[in-house]
């Protein structure tokens, strides 16, 4: 400004009210000439007021040829400051409800007095203004202890003025600054100032740039206590609120969370009925999303040549039904000449439709009292209310908080939500929420904390839960305990218990079925992240049946699982079926693992028959190519047809100490089960040798399989084999006979050489008994084992080996059986 060090460091403050008159001399004077038809209009006593207040004539601000002095400025800035705002707002703060321009002399008066004898920025008119342009906040944050207003009041002084404009400015990275609080009733007005871009001023040689802040108003409603910010910025309403909530106000602010669950239409035919209910309202204009015209076009009604809009909305009953608050997008009202629109928007995740309510340009007082009208109608808040159109069924709400692993409070989820969350936590199927939320009474002075309980288990009133955020976290070991014991009880034919294995140096804790006709194996796994892909990868080499239950982060690889052989289940609708079997006893948890297991076994059968073909063509026509590691693929899969759970050790402990594989089976004699262990050894010209170094190896191999935990839990090690395609024996007579011998050996283990031969022709025996295999399995396997390690075969010391001349005694006894 040309004359801004008359204003000396009152230039700020005007600025900070947004008035400003430039530095173009001309432009000044248009501007004293305005004034100058104002003070022609006050009559004798306005004058006598006007200079007993200036101290001055009037004719001294008025004329031409006198000079601009510093009053002269404020005159006209004041000027320009009412010139700028609406009379009827400032009437309203000011309590002066003159009209026309008698309300301009009165409010001019009332401004100068403070202005010039008390040095009063119009400070609280500016930010009155402002509150009534901008309208309310859409959501209110109550205070739910018994913190005194006066509490609050300093709390927010203090707290805000220090930091919260220094915690906005660091994460939004644009310098913020907190201005002129002001007190209108019961209301504290704090305004946000946000740097923008500067302002043109005209000068005389050139223009000047003036500094113009753009405001966002943190209001604080003492009556109501509650307190809302006025912000266009999604992000900053959210810092601010979390600023509060945690920094200043801990553990003593909250959303409501006043869920409706509502009619669509009767919602909607309840807001066109406002008009009906009070004349003074007049509807204007009413959008709706969606007709039943093709390509579903937006719908606009408007009032036309004084035709009632209620008309045209009658017209429409023929071919627009079932309207409801889901279609509509805006109704604009009118009230004693002031327009306001209610409109809809979003539905959340929720399935909640918002409505709100905005005024255009007159401010929040026609609002509020479209508000009132609304609540009248309605009965109830809708800047606070969430319409609950549908609610979600179980299983969604599962999938859904699995799935974003995070729920926002803000606004509050809905109280079905969050019972269903409470109850799983209590069940320990999810891990308990720590750190960023907690769940309290309402009443801090019962200071009880719970995420199990939905009421207070002490004085019964409500748990409310404070923080930004629930995080939802399976708890693996304990949701298996539960399906393990609840599909115990229905499928009492299968041996079903909770396992922890290791593969690719991952624990994971699985559930392990066994059917104890057919001795199919089954692993029951959840998938909770990609890792667990891999692991189920490396469970798949080993030929067992998978049930994969799946997290719904991943569900997108489904055919991967699927191409892995697994059955896809998702978790959600197994963890939505266990909830509903504690509640009711509900059957479908049965029916879901029924169709799985009979699926995934009709499947193994198959594949272990078409891998039994394969590696019997395989042992019988060994060509030029044929390898040690197809040779240990091909014992696995004889064994594996007598003996469905069998372990293939070679391909995921490569590089170790450990056997290549291992097998269960059941000795109905003695009711227990047993392990076959072997370890291939195959030369394509038979010329095999064991030396010393490999009687180390092989004392490690039993060891391994005597003390680790994965074998140790189907049973104790009860056969040791070499399985080799030797032609003498010579070559391994020492070593067997050092491990016959060996003092750590588990005592009732036998030590067995086993030529392929035998291997051979019992795979052909099985091809051509299939049917009667998947009838007699586990005798099958029990006689075969036993005969192996019977008396009747030939002994070299303490050790047995079994050749190709002992197929005709063990066919005899097989053939028996069927």
């Amino acid at each position: 400004m040309k004359y801004e060090k008359l204003l000396g460091k009152d230039k700020q403050k005007w600025f900070d009210i947004e008035v400003t008159i430039g530095n173009d001399g001309s432009l000044i004077e248009r501007y004293r000439h305005q004034l100058k038809v104002l003070f022609s209009s006050f009559t004798e006593e306005e004058t006598r007021s006007l200079e007993r207040i200036l101290k001055a004539r009037k004719e001294d601000f008025i004329d031409k040829n006198s000079r601009i002095t510093k009053k002269l400025l404020k005159l006209l800035l004041l000027w320009r400051f009412i010139y700028r705002n609406n009379l009827l707002i400032i009437g309203e703060i000011l309590s002066i409800y003159e009209t026309g321009r008698a309300l301009e002399k009165a409010i001019f008066l009332k401004l100068a007095e403070d202005l010039f004898e008390k040095n009063k920025f119009p400070f609280n008119v500016y930010a009155y203004c402002a509150f009534r342009k901008l309208g309310s906040p859409t959501t209110w944050l109550y205070f739910h202890s018994n913190i005194s207003k006066a509490g609050i009041k300093q709390l927010l002084n203090q707290q805000a003025v220090k930091s919260l404009c220094k915690y906005l400015t660091f994460h939004k990275k644009q310098r913020m600054a907190l201005r002129i609080p002001e007190e209108i009733g019961d209301k504290i007005l704090f305004f946000i100032a946000k740097s923008s871009e500067g302002v043109l001023v005209r000068g005389q040689k050139h223009n000047k740039e003036a500094q113009k802040s753009v405001y966002s108003l943190l209001i604080l409603d003492l009556e109501k206590r509650r307190v809302g910010i006025i912000s266009r910025s999604k992000k900053e309403v959210f810092l601010v609120h979390s600023y509060l909530k945690t920094k200043i106000f801990p553990d003593q602010l909250l959303a409501p969370r006043k869920d409706v669950e509502c009619n669509p239409r009767d919602v909607f035919t309840n807001l066109l009925a406002i008009c009906q209910k009070n004349p003074e309202i007049q509807m204007h204009k009413l959008d709706l999303k969606r007709t039943n015209l093709s390509h579903s076009p937006n719908l606009r009604l408007r009032s036309n040549d004084g035709r009632p809009i209620n008309d045209a909305i009658a017209d429409l009953q023929n071919c627009y039904k079932d309207i409801g608050i889901s279609d509509l997008k805006s109704i604009e009202y009118s009230i004693k000449g002031q327009r306001a629109n209610v409109y809809s928007y979003g539905q959340d995740e929720w399935q909640r439709r918002f409505l709100n309510v905005s005024s255009q340009g007159k401010g929040n007082l026609s609002e509020e009292e479209i508000l009132e009208e609304l609540r009248k109608v309605l009965e109830l808040d809708i800047k606070e209310t969430r319409f609950v159109i549908e609610k979600l069924k179980t299983q969604e709400i599962i999938e859904k908080i699995l799935r974003d692993k995070k729920l926002l409070l803000e606004p509050p989820i809905p109280a079905y939500v969050e019972k269903l969350v409470t109850e799983l936590v209590k069940e320990r199927l999810l891990k308990t929420p720590k750190r960023i939320s907690k769940r309290i009474c309402e009443d801090l002075g019962c200071s009880t904390s719970s995420w199990v309980d939905w009421t207070c288990p002490r004085c019964g009133r409500q748990m409310i839960v404070l923080g930004e955020e629930i995080t939802i976290d399976l708890r693996e070991s304990f949701f298996n305990k539960e399906l393990v014991d609840k599909l115990s009880e229905k499928f009492t034919d299968f041996e079903i218990a909770k396992r922890t294995k290791q593969r690719r140096l991952k624990s994971k804790s699985l559930i392990h079925v066994v059917d104890d006709k057919s001795q199919v194996a089954f692993y029951i796994v959840t998938l909770i992240n990609r890792k667990d892909i891999s692991f189920l990868r490396a469970l798949a080499r080993e030929g067992p049946a998978l049930i994969a239950l799946c997290h719904p982060q991943l569900k997108n690889r489904k055919d991967e699982i699927v191409g892995l052989g697994a059955y896809f289940l998702e978790l959600s609708s197994v963890l939505d079926a266990l909830k509903k079997e504690s509640d009711s006893g509900d059957s479908l948890l049965g029916s879901i693992f029924s169709q799985a297991l009979t699926s995934q076994k009709q499947q193994t059968l198959e594949r272990i028959y078409r891998n039994l073909k394969d590696s019997e063509k395989s042992l019988r026509e060994k060509g030029k190519e044929y390898e040690e590691i197809a040779f240990e693929i091909d014992i696995k899969n004889i064994l594996q047809a007598l003996v469905p759970k069998v372990v293939r050790l070679g391909s995921e402990y490569s590089g170790q100490s450990v056997p290549d594989g291992f097998c269960s089976f059941y000795r109905e004699r003695f009711n227990k089960r047993y392990l076959f262990a072997w370890d291939a050894k195959f030369s394509l010209a038979k010329k095999y040798r064991l030396t010393s170094f490999d009687f180390t190896k092989q004392k490690k191999y039993i060891k391994w399989i005597n003390e680790s935990k994965e074998p140790k839990e189907t049973g104790n090690l009860w056969i040791y084999a070499i399985v080799s395609n030797f032609d003498q024996i010579d070559n391994y007579k020492t070593v067997l006979r050092k491990l016959s011998r060996w003092k750590q050996k588990p005592r009732n283990c036998k030590i067995l050489l086993i030529e392929e031969k035998i291997l051979i022709e019992l795979a052909g025996w099985v091809l051509n008994n299939w049917v009667k295999i998947l009838e007699k399995g586990p005798e099958i396997s029990e006689t075969f084992f036993a005969w192996i390690r019977s008396n009747e075969r030939e002994k070299s010391g303490r050790w047995i080996y079994c050749t190709g001349i002992d197929w005709v005694s063990l066919k005899s006894q097989l053939e028996a059986l069927v």
